[in-house]
């Protein structure tokens, strides 16, 4: 008699502890469940160390990392959205250069440079590897740099960029070819400059009989 209700007892428990492991496995492999997992690891997409920076009152301050690339700040940028970063022009240094690089293939990126009031003076576009900008820029003092992407995809491509500024090339450029020559006037032309390789190209009216000095 002792042995028929050990033994009834035992199976309601295997009955029950049956019961209760089927309705675990149910809710974890409810389909609505994992559309929940599904959104969440969507929504924890990786970003950069650089964010929150979607917008220029948000951007990303590196005004002290002139001459770095962002790389060795801390680490690469991922465009996931729009990538604001805050850069200042000392007086005597208002001309700007950015390199920025990446690979096309794994997602559009392009650059454009906004004076302190957000307001676009110049951008960089392409449909291949990297970016280049390099301009006078004045007054000195804030600008910001947009790295974004102007077709909208944002695929989580990853970027590196450089910039630093430099002293201002003289009010001819940009001069740097035949074709963009700049116009000269009878006159005593100082303080001209060549930086780096930038060719200097000028044109000039001359009348039979005249001469150069």
């Amino acid at each position: 008699m002792r042995f028929n209700k050990n033994y009834k007892r035992g199976i309601f428990f295997l009955f029950l502890l049956l019961l209760l492991t089927t309705s675990i496995s149910f809710i974890t492999f409810n389909q609505k469940n994992n559309k929940v997992n599904q959104n969440s690891v969507f929504l924890s997409a990786p970003e950069d160390f650089y964010e929150p920076n979607n917008f220029p009152s948000l951007a990303t301050d590196i005004r002290f990392n002139e001459a770095n690339w962002l790389s060795a700040i801390n680490g690469n940028g991922t465009l996931w959205d729009d990538d604001w970063y805050q850069i200042d022009l000392d007086p005597g240094e208002e001309r700007l250069k950015v390199d920025l690089i990446f690979n096309h293939t794994a997602g559009n990126i392009d650059i454009e440079v906004y004076d302190g009031t957000y307001s676009l003076i110049t951008g960089a576009y392409s449909m291949d590897d990297n970016e280049f900008l390099e301009l006078n820029l004045f007054p000195s003092g804030i600008y910001y740099l947009k790295i974004f992407d102007t077709l909208g995809f944002y695929a989580g491509n990853t970027y590196d960029f450089y910039w630093e500024h430099l002293i201002p090339d003289d009010p001819f450029e940009e001069n740097d070819g035949f074709w963009s020559s700049a116009w000269l006037t009878p006159n005593w032309y100082s303080d001209l400059r060549i930086l780096g390789d930038d060719e200097d190209w000028f044109h000039l009216y001359l009348n039979p009989g005249d001469t150069i000095d």
